[in-house]
């Protein structure tokens, strides 16, 4: 999909010497709890200074009254508190950083079933932590794609400088898995986006330490 948005991927190993940027992360409770005052205290702050915040979770809920069209917003945060504070953010000197949750989101999975990811069965894939199920967005889909840049878009022209994605596996991820599946005693094969794994029983004897720590 076309936009105005500039996507760069670097893989580059984390290099010490190249500094740490220094700022602050908004607590989403300090958040949820009162906007106004979140921006009492930003209004101290140096111009230059870098500002952290969450702006939308793994469920697919946006934490900032969004314009997205069938977008939920979480009933959490006080929504004009947000609009105000995003505003005045914008127009401030500090630098502001916005992270989101990209692939994990369950509730466009779940209102657009083609764009999740889908099991043999037909169902979506999903896992679960202690906050819940998530289902996962395909990254090759292109409404997907569509999706994402147009909250990309919606964030830079309310002046957000930088937006920190979360929740997006790396094919990486999926080899080094793969490899640790083999150690393991399972049949394993990767044919385009398609994984197949054979194996009834998991043998966890004989695996080093250096596969796991990859």
């Amino acid at each position: 999909p076309t936009g105005s948005v500039e996507i760069v991927y670097d893989d580059t190993p984390y290099d010490p010497g190249l500094g740490q940027l220094s700022g602050y992360y908004i607590d989403p409770l300090h958040l949820q709890a009162d906007p106004g005052a979140v921006q009492a205290r930003l209004e101290q702050l140096e111009p230059g200074t870098a500002v952290l915040l969450d702006l939308k979770g793994y469920r697919g809920y946006f934490y900032y009254p969004t314009a997205l069209a069938n977008a939920t917003t979480s009933k959490s945060y006080d929504m004009d508190g947000m609009r105000q504070l995003l505003n005045w953010l914008g127009q401030s000197e500090l630098y502001v950083i916005a992270r989101l949750s990209a692939l994990r989101d369950f509730d466009y999975a779940a209102k657009h079933n083609a764009c999740g990811l889908p099991l043999a069965s037909g169902a979506l894939y999903s896992d679960a932590d202690a906050y819940g199920i998530g289902y996962w967005l395909d990254p090759a889909n292109n409404q997907v794609q569509t999706y994402l840049i147009d909250i990309l878009n919606e964030l830079q022209n309310l002046g957000v400088d930088e937006v920190v994605l979360e929740n997006i596996p790396l094919i990486k991820d999926v080899l080094q898995t793969l490899e640790i599946l083999r150690e393991l005693g399972c049949k394993v094969s990767l044919s385009g986006r398609t994984v197949t794994i054979d194996s009834y029983v998991l043998r966890t004897a004989g695996i080093s330490n250096e596969t796991v720590g990859k």
